[in-house]
């Protein structure tokens, strides 16, 4: 036998192939060193869901404030894309609007092709039908869709959900990056994309570039941006665990195997883990969040309902990322 003359153990080696033990996650949860980072889906989603469901993501994110902090990536996101998630709500619910009432104002038969005067019958007695339905439709579109039209568009007029989180992050943002910094990050960003290695590189085909403060940002190594400056964070002395809540789920962030999301890529671990000399990092997504909040936080009640829609957002994510596999509760597979 030849002993390891260094003394590291192979879970010190290779810290990300293994997971986090069921049993550590309460420790790490109510660990004051511990550090919660929320990617730019995650806030924006809070514009996406129902009031209840908003109500009860913020109420977590209240609940652990002191150890919520965010890449500069992540807040830069958020500001420029706000607006349109807000815009695409509202036009959403008019959708939804515009389809309901269509069950009474179209003509049903010209609409499959049908000509009315061949079936006058059956075209009085749609008729009829139409206008019984129509009372109840009107009823449903103001009792339930009128309300959340004027919700979204008084957010737009003042964003009380951007107040939220502005209390919750105050200053618990990263820095805006120097232009060096960010040319630094690009030159490394080609090779780490050239070999496949995560995060970013399924962005690879963006061509775009951002403008802010004076800075030239890459938009395909936005990804990479932010994940630097998560290690650069976490190689703070009183950080000893990351949780990073992403609902990003590309294949450079996740490993999925057998058609199982496993947790986060052995990379990423094993990069975070060595660079920052953290005890722990966990990669979930916000379904996960809210689970494992309910069962570690003593003042966090997150109704079913709120747990329901938050999946569907996932999964309406899933379905608009192409050829990725469905994460949804993807704490329950591990390496």
């Amino acid at each position: 036998m030849f002993p390891n003359s260094d003394g590291v153990s192979m879970k010190a080696t290779f810290p990300g192939f293994y997971s986090i033990p069921d049993s550590s996650l309460k420790d790490i949860w109510l660990s004051d060193s511990t550090l919660f980072v929320f990617d730019t889906n995650c806030l924006l989603n809070l514009y996406r869901c129902e009031d209840h469901t908003r109500e009860d993501i913020i109420d977590v994110m209240k609940e652990i404030k002191p150890r919520i902090w965010i890449p500069f990536q992540v807040g830069y996101e958020y500001q420029r894309n706000r607006r349109k998630v807000i815009e695409e709500s509202v036009a959403s619910l008019n959708k939804i609007q515009c389809e309901l009432q269509n069950i009474y104002t179209q003509n049903i038969l010209s609409s499959g092709s049908v000509k009315p005067h061949l079936y006058n019958s059956l075209n009085e007695e749609i008729s009829q039908l139409q206008e019984t339905l129509k009372t109840h439709v009107e009823k449903y579109v103001n009792d339930k869709i009128a309300p959340r039209i004027a919700s979204k568009k008084s957010i737009a007029e003042h964003d009380t959900i951007r107040d939220s989180i502005d209390s919750i992050i105050l200053d618990n943002i990263g820095p805006i990056p120097s232009q060096d910094k960010i040319n630094k990050i690009d030159d490394e960003g080609i090779n780490r994309y050239k070999n496949k290695q995560p995060p970013g590189f399924k962005d690879d085909a963006k061509k775009s570039t951002s403008f802010f403060s004076n800075i030239v940002l890459q938009d395909k190594y936005g990804d990479l941006y932010l994940w630097k400056q998560i290690i650069e964070k976490a190689k703070s002395d009183n950080i000893k665990n990351v949780i990073f809540i992403c609902d990003d789920n590309k294949s450079d962030w996740w490993f999925s195997y057998g058609g199982k999301t496993h947790g986060v890529l052995e990379a990423l671990k094993t990069e975070i883990c060595q660079e920052a000399s953290l005890e722990n990092f966990k990669l979930i997504n916000q379904l996960t969040f809210l689970h494992e909040s309910k069962s570690y936080l003593v003042n966090i009640n997150i109704s079913d309902s709120s747990l329901k829609e938050v999946e569907e957002l996932t999964s309406i994510s899933i379905t608009n990322s192409k050829n990725e596999k469905s994460l949804k509760h993807q704490a329950l597979y591990r390496y």
